[in-house]
């Protein structure tokens, strides 16, 4: 249950700190008329690095984080 915690903890302080962050790095995802983007204004893109860092965070403090989850999950985060 604490790893629980820590994941949501990590997640949602990152996520706040991506919504400020996104924009002074220029890490903004336009819509555009495709009709692939269903959002009406400019968002961060860089939501899924607080899932990464959620992940993580509870993996670690639950002592239950295998290396090759680590190196396979850091490798489709780059990606």
């Amino acid at each position: 249950m604490e790893a629980l915690i820590v994941a949501a903890v990590v997640s949602l302080t990152w996520c706040l700190l991506a919504i400020w962050l996104g924009p002074r790095l220029g890490f903004m995802d336009h819509p555009d008329d495709s009709g692939l983007k269903p959002h009406s204004r400019a968002v961060t893109s860089l939501g899924g690095v607080g899932v990464f860092l959620g992940f993580h965070a509870a993996g670690i403090f639950g002592d239950r984080l295998a290396t090759p989850v680590l190196i396979a999950s850091t490798i489709v985060l780059v990606l």
